[in-house]
């Protein structure tokens, strides 16, 4: 099977994410996190946002963990978030929103692919907002992690 293209990789990413519980948004839409606490990697940068966000450097109490996302594997919905510090990977998993923000050109269509490409690091792979089940089998979300998760392409 030929290689797919760009778009059809984001088209198939999104899809899986949705079926998770994630979604993919736009940077207009993070104009809805008007107001809250984050915090931020610091790989992310100056984030083209106009609201008003308070950052705090403690993950623990933010509303809002924003993190640069070095992957994304279409065929999962999955991120891959790699990070030095232990401090900066809290960003993904302790506040109740994830924003991941993710390059156009850092998808790839399977797990094996995003393997291959990575250096060796200290990774996170995240597939959706976090979720488990109680003895009866009902689904909760974001009891060990966040409750939801956002991913943010950034076309270049």
């Amino acid at each position: 099977m030929p290689p797919k293209d760009i778009r059809s990789l984001w088209q198939e990413f999104e899809t899986n994410l949705s079926i998770l519980g994630g979604r993919v948004v736009s940077w207009t839409d993070l104009s809805k996190i008007e107001g809250r606490r984050w915090c931020v990697d610091f790989r992310v940068g100056e984030l083209p946002l106009e609201c008003g966000l308070y950052e705090t450097t403690d993950p623990w109490t933010a509303d809002v963990g924003i993190t640069f996302g070095q992957l994304a594997v279409a065929e999962t919905g999955t991120i891959l978030i790699s990070h030095e510090s232990a401090d900066r990977r809290l960003a993904s998993l302790a506040p109740p929103l994830h924003i991941a923000i993710v390059r156009d050109e850092d998808i790839v269509q399977a797990l094996e692919e995003a393997i291959d490409r990575l250096k060796p690091c200290n990774s996170v792979l995240i597939t959706g907002p976090s979720r488990t089940a109680d003895i009866e089998g009902e689904l909760v979300r974001g009891v060990h992690g966040p409750k939801e998760i956002w991913i943010v392409v950034n076309r270049t």
